[in-house]
């Protein structure tokens, strides 16, 4: 899910920061078994304001990705 932060102007340049909230699950797997040999098989979920920056009526591209507490 991703919800608009904040969005503005600098000059030419257009900025906007959404907030990103996902689930992911983060394990190691035996590529020969299929087991499991680290991390956690349940989901846990993140948190992660990434902005955008576009020229003035350019195409948009990421420029930051910040880590939320």
């Amino acid at each position: 899910q991703g919800d608009l932060a904040e969005a503005w102007r600098k000059g030419e340049a257009d900025y906007a920061t959404v907030a990103m909230r996902y689930q992911l699950t983060d394990v190691t797997l035996d590529k020969a078994t299929g087991r499991i040999v680290a991390g956690e098989p349940r989901p846990s979920e993140a948190v992660e304001l990434w902005t955008f920056r576009r020229d003035r009526g350019g195409a948009w591209k990421l420029s930051a990705i910040q880590q939320t507490a």
